[in-house]
């Protein structure tokens, strides 16, 4: 049961005499990653029996204010203590910055996750669209709402806090700056930094010998540990993944 059913339930008691207390529950729509303030919350009656110890009361409430959500929460909602992280600047480790960007793939990123940061610019010496992973395992501080769409927009874009060093977030800025900056999710144990690989062209998507090395890299990692796949809807094709294991070639024509 949700925390909006539940006030609904308390209240419900509070009308047929229950004993009642006070907890705080949001007065709006709350984003992932929303800093919360004293205006955003209410305080509304419902039942004893909610008040759990991370249920937030309104006494103790003021040391909360200024921390970020985890989660989305609806109007009405009640606010737990479990639902806040710690301040961005707490967060931040020494000699690191905390970059605030409108990055785009980012529909699905949560506050921990581990992203590698792709920066879509053109080439100065050939003025051809060029893709390029710009920094490996970044962490998500935070993350904010979508922002609106503009009608030539291939992605929306969404406001997020990497955790990156001075010099990276240099790069990031300039890399939004000149063409944008998209995100790559990565599995949470898989903080391995890869080695050079070039970038992607117009040339490196019309390279056949190219893509079949890599689909073939790639049918390699998931013979070796099998990742939980979305179960394909009735009527689908079944899912099969090639098990060949042979040693894979290293890539042609390296990209420099």
């Amino acid at each position: 049961m949700n925390s909006r059913l539940l006030t609904v339930f308390a209240v419900a008691l509070w009308a047929c005499g229950e004993s009642t207390v006070e907890l705080m529950a949001s007065a709006q729509d709350l984003d992932e990653g929303t800093e919360i303030t004293q205006a955003q919350l209410v305080g509304v009656k419902v039942s004893r029996v909610l008040a759990t110890p991370n249920a937030v009361r309104p006494e103790a409430l003021a040391p909360l204010l200024g921390k970020r959500l985890r989660v989305r929460l609806s109007k009405g909602d009640l606010l737990l203590a479990s639902y806040l992280g710690p301040p961005i600047a707490e967060t931040v480790q020494k000699k690191t910055r905390g970059l605030t960007l409108s990055v785009s793939g980012a529909e699905n990123l949560h506050a921990a996750d581990h992203v590698d940061l792709l920066a879509v610019v053109r080439d100065p010496q050939t003025n051809e669209w060029v893709t390029t992973t710009q920094t490996q395992n970044v962490i998500v501080l935070s993350v904010g709402k979508l922002e609106p769409r503009t009608g030539d927009a291939a992605f929306p874009l969404r406001r997020a806090t990497f955790l990156l060093l001075s010099e990276e977030a240099e790069s990031a800025l300039l890399a939004v700056r000149v063409g944008g900056l998209h995100v790559a999710l990565r599995h949470p144990d898989d903080i391995d930094i890869l080695e050079e690989r070039g970038r992607a062209t117009a040339n490196s998507l019309l390279n056949d010998e190219r893509k079949r090395i890599l689909e073939a890299m790639r049918n390699n990692l998931l013979a070796r540990g099998l990742p939980s796949l979305p179960q394909p809807h009735q009527g689908d094709a079944p899912v099969v993944l090639p098990r060949d294991t042979a040693p894979v070639p290293v890539l042609p024509g390296k990209q420099e």
